[in-house]
């Protein structure tokens, strides 16, 4: 049980009279248990030592301790006011060089809680009223206080911290009023820290999102791409319904697929598409119009890449070799010579047999150097002259079926193959590619005539709508954007006919 301590020399120098305040007094202390609350408070300084606020709170409730005592002396042991007022000045006297005290001391005759205060309190037999300032102390407390607790459980008890404000009301500890504050500056608290809390995950979120970014946008820069060009992409992939970590994975997965295909020409070997393929289906989660999407997206840019970096060689062969013609160092013979040989040099570099002869040279060097063997080595230059094989047949077949269409477009509405190969690429942009493409363009003739004939606002039937949408599996990027060819070529054919 708490007991009290009193030295003995102040015991032998207090009169009966004043020692029995001095001992009513820290009675007040022991039945309001304000031993208990002075652990809390060296908690919360534990706590928060460094700021201000707690320290604060901490004078400001050893002042509320100390008149609220003094008022139970008052109360209960009926003194004379001024013979209190005094017997507390004698005490101060006795202890002007106190030593250290345990946390668990709650006495503070000696001048804690503001002494002058008190004194006044004590003559005017007022009370000072003590609503506002516990109300706020309370709530100083448990915001302080209510983080430590929060890490150890995820609710407060608030049914216990009830009943034991409940029980202080009961003892006249606490009015009502003030119990209901107490009550108040937990709940408060805790909502306040849920809500910082969430602010915060918030912010991490946001923050690990922007530099997630920040990385794509570094890996496309790298592969010689912008920001816009970073934003365009992610549109049209959110337009497809990719979005949040699904759209950060596919975008990470882009920008290795888009550098093969950049390196490669284009083309990637069967194993490699299934690869990604799978990775697509199986890991990120993309269904079919957003697997397209992707792959139209990224061979797009690496066609694109491609042939900005043979323009850019051109370019800057071009300036060098006029810089000689003007420094008189290299005629203008020499110089469109040598930038003739540069064209046809970056227009095999992409040549298919080249590229086969690479790749067999490539193969036989790890032999060499002992990272494959002979017979794996066999193995991977069959595979790989199986792969060109198809690649050429298919390359073959496109070029009959293109003539085909040329030779039809001319025939029949008057398109010259040069348009016709515009067209192509116009449609190869949205996936609309080799022999699908061509298909695609062989029913466009058709639309092309009907457009002629309805203007504008023609649309197609339903049977060439079915057929598009069942047969050629156009999405509706791909229709749109053959509806668009269509008119514009037929407002071509009607204006080359007026003429």
């Amino acid at each position: 049980p708490p007991r009290v301590y009193l030295s003995a020399d102040l015991v032998e120098q207090l009169s009966a009279d004043e020692l029995r305040l001095a001992l009513g007094h820290e009675l007040a202390h022991l039945r309001r248990r304000d031993h208990l609350v002075r652990w809390l408070e060296w908690l919360a300084l534990l706590v928060a030592w460094w700021n201000p606020v707690t320290w604060w709170a901490r004078r400001q409730l050893r002042a509320s301790e100390e008149q609220c005592c003094d008022a139970l002396v008052l109360r209960a042991l009926s003194p004379q006011p001024k013979r209190y007022a005094s017997a507390l000045l004698r005490v101060v006297e006795l202890l002007s060089t106190p030593a250290p005290r345990a946390p668990a001391l709650a006495c503070a005759l000696s001048g804690g809680g503001s002494l002058e205060g008190r004194i006044r309190m004590i003559v005017s037999q007022r009370p000072a009223p003590l609503s506002r300032r516990l109300r706020l102390v309370a709530a100083v407390l448990a915001a302080l206080l209510l983080p430590l607790g929060v890490s150890r459980a995820q609710e407060p008890n608030y049914e216990a911290v009830s009943e034991r404000l409940l029980e202080a009301v009961r003892e006249g500890e606490l009015s009502p009023e003030q119990a209901k504050a107490m009550i108040g500056a937990l709940a408060a608290a805790r909502f306040q820290q849920r809500l910082e809390a969430e602010r915060a995950h918030e912010r991490h979120e946001e923050r690990e999102h922007h530099e997630r970014r920040e990385h794509l946008a570094e890996r496309f820069e790298h592969l010689g791409l912008t920001h816009e060009h970073l934003e365009g992409v992610v549109h049209a992939l959110e337009e497809t319904g990719v979005e949040g970590e699904q759209l950060h994975e596919t975008l990470e997965v882009m920008a290795k697929l888009i550098h093969l295909l950049r390196e490669r020409g284009g083309e990637l070997d069967d194993e490699l598409v299934r690869d990604f393929k799978r990775h697509f289906s199986r890991e990120i989660e993309l269904n079919g119009e957003q697997q397209e999407r992707v792959w139209g997206i990224a061979k797009k840019i690496a066609h694109h890449l491609g042939q900005r970096g043979h323009e850019q060689k051109l370019v800057a062969a071009k300036k060098k070799l006029w810089g000689l013609v003007k420094a008189g160092k290299l005629s203008e013979e020499d110089a469109k010579a040598k930038l003739e040989a540069l064209a046809r040099e970056l227009k095999r570099a992409h040549d298919p047999k080249r590229e086969l002869a690479a790749a067999k040279e490539k193969i036989w060097a790890m032999v060499k150097a002992g990272k494959l063997s002979e017979e794996d080595a066999e193995r991977k230059w069959k595979a790989t002259l199986e792969h060109f094989e198809r690649q050429q047949h298919a390359r073959e077949q496109g070029a009959r079926h293109a003539e085909k269409l040329f030779h039809h477009y001319e025939r029949e509405l008057g398109i010259e193959p040069a348009t016709v190969k515009r067209v192509l690429g116009a449609l190869h942009e949205v996936g609309l590619r080799g022999e699908r493409g061509v298909k695609v363009m062989l029913a466009m003739s058709k639309l092309i005539w009907q457009a002629k004939e309805q203007g504008q606002d023609f649309e197609p039937g339903e049977d060439m709508r079915r057929w598009l949408r069942k047969e050629a599996k156009l999405n509706d990027e791909q229709l749109k954007r053959v509806l668009q060819l269509s008119r514009r070529l037929a407002y071509s054919v009607k204006q080359g006919e007026r003429r």
